[in-house]
């Protein structure tokens, strides 16, 4: 993602100096979170005296997305990414491009949104693919049917064709958003009427992304992880996939959902369908380890034993799944 937006790579996987920048990321998502629900916090900078290490791990965090953009603004201007759209952007009214602050705050969001989400959501569908054979086998038997090896797996009819691929990540994506709580919003001049009660204006108002994907009105069984409820078949219609994908929010809904919707499929589409078609995977979670976690969950009635889980932190903290890989070889 960093290539793609800054035109440099993390290299995380080869270099351990980069790292750091994950927990970066939570910690900046954590205060974020708390600061949504009590927005004085960060009006008045309290957020620097009731959480001064979370303030400081996120100033450091802001520092290493000012660089970054600094660092793409003196690249070759001809270059084409993510951010040269930026960079180009010129208000209609006034001419002016963006400011440096302005610049320096979409680098901080495209970091999170370009990766945090998009590794919760792959980190979901591995979790729930590894723990429901039925699936995981119709899934592999599709990807592997469908190319004659991994180079050829990239954007293309071919990859889109893999609807049920595409079913395993919405249901992925479904049970386990990597946003779940309320993304409020603002009641305008003159209030609005939700559900027959007047809500008057400058109040917020909002709904948990959770919540809503697993309301059993919309999605029977909301606990289960079934692909097959987006796929019209044997015992589902064209009437409760259309309503199943009417309360589907994990990207947001309506003007303000997330621009980069189309690209974060893309990136699931492709990771997932060469994972698959290259090796196998197992779940290899330590019962011991899961203990403490069942104990303290064990205090919700409502809780499932068979969802991966997630924190609110406005997006998502999470750990694990804890699997194996073995490299498949066909014959």
């Amino acid at each position: 993602m960093a290539e793609l937006v800054f035109g440099k790579a993390f290299h995380m996987l080869d270099l351990i100096d980069n790292r750091f920048i994950i927990d970066l990321i939570q910690v900046a998502a954590f205060r974020v979170g708390v600061c949504l629900q009590m927005p004085k916090l960060a009006i008045w900078n309290m957020d620097k005296i009731c959480t001064p290490h979370v303030r400081k791990l996120r100033d450091n965090y802001v520092g290493v997305s000012k660089g970054m953009a600094v660092d793409r603004m003196n690249m070759d201007s001809k270059r084409r990414d993510l951010f040269s759209h930026i960079l180009a952007a010129k208000d209609p009214q006034t001419g002016k491009g963006f400011s440096m602050d302005e610049i320096w705050g979409e680098s901080t969001l495209l970091i999170v949104a370009g990766s945090d989400a998009i590794s919760t959501g792959m980190a979901g569908c591995f979790y729930y693919l590894s723990r429901n054979p039925e699936a995981y086998t119709k899934v592999c038997a599709e990807v592997r049917s469908a190319f004659s090896s991994a180079d050829e797996i990239r954007t293309s009819q071919k990859l889109t064709s893999c609807v049920y691929l595409r079913a395993c990540i919405d249901e992925s994506l479904r049970m386990s958003p990597p946003v779940g709580g309320a993304l409020w919003r603002e009641v305008c001049k003159g209030g609005v009427d939700i559900s027959g009660q007047t809500i008057p204006q400058g109040y917020d108002v909002g709904v948990g992304i959770y919540a809503i994907q697993h309301n059993p009105v919309y999605y029977p069984d909301p606990f289960t992880y079934t692909p097959e409820r987006w796929i019209v078949g044997r015992n589902t219609t064209p009437e409760s996939v259309n309503l199943a994908r009417s309360a589907f929010s994990a990207f947001s809904i309506g003007p303000v959902g997330c621009v980069g919707k189309n690209l974060a499929y893309l990136e699931l589409m492709v990771t997932m369908a060469r994972v698959l078609w290259t090796l196998d995977i197992k779940d290899m979670t330590d019962a011991e380890l899961e203990e403490p976690m069942e104990k303290y969950l064990g205090k919700y009635k409502d809780h499932s034993k068979s969802e991966y889980r997630l924190r609110d932190r406005f997006t998502s903290w999470k750990d694990g799944p804890m699997l194996s890989f073995r490299v498949r070889h066909p014959s």
